[in-house]
């Protein structure tokens, strides 16, 4: 039995084959997806996603936008704690990687996918963030993904540490969206 989700929720369950790990999120916004995008591409608020737990830089590589798809390709730099298990193998400037995602502006959906600089034989990483209205002033933001790390022993300790780490960022950037949110909306309304 499902236990309801607070205005954020997280899971993550090995897939059917055993190989990978499969993580879901949901988070609730007090406006609807027109006004959220809208909002959510001000460059204050770009500016502090680069300031991201266990995030030490992010570049915009490339976007591309037409009018309906934005393509963006992003260069990432994470900080963080490694576990001992895999530290022999896993070293801090390993945790380096490009984001590519393309946002279709009608569907209210990203795709994205995380290609490691290092590893990339053995990391796979890819999933989607859908913009669903609840009504005309509340949407949900669903972000789901897959992660497979394929070497034996450390790989689901890695991919458990990752989603562990992806959690925190997530969690994190949502708290920071929702008071942004809010305060643009109190700004506007004053």
């Amino acid at each position: 039995m499902k236990r309801a989700a607070p205005p954020a929720a997280a899971n993550a369950l090995p897939n059917d084959n055993g190989d990978a790990m499969k993580f879901k999120l949901t988070h609730h916004f007090d406006v609807n997806t027109e006004k959220f995008e809208k909002l959510t591409t001000d460059t204050n608020l770009q500016d502090y996603i680069d300031t991201l737990p266990n995030l030490k830089e992010r570049e915009d590589l490339e976007v591309i936008e037409d009018e309906r798809y934005v393509r963006r390709k992003v260069r990432n730099f994470a900080i963080g704690v490694i576990p001992k298990e895999i530290r022999h193998v896993l070293k801090p400037r390993m945790l380096s990687w490009i984001e590519e995602s393309v946002y279709d502006k009608l569907k209210h959906e990203f795709e994205w996918k995380i290609t490691p600089y290092y590893f990339r034989d053995v990391f796979k990483c890819s999933g989607t963030y859908k913009y669903i209205d609840e009504s005309d002033s509340r949407m949900r933001r669903e972000i789901e993904g897959d992660l497979t790390i394929s070497v034996p022993v450390i790989g689901p300790i890695a991919e458990r540490y990752i989603i562990r780490e992806l959690r925190k960022n997530f969690e994190a950037e949502y708290r920071f969206t929702a008071n942004y949110i809010r305060k643009k909306l109190l700004a506007t309304a004053g």
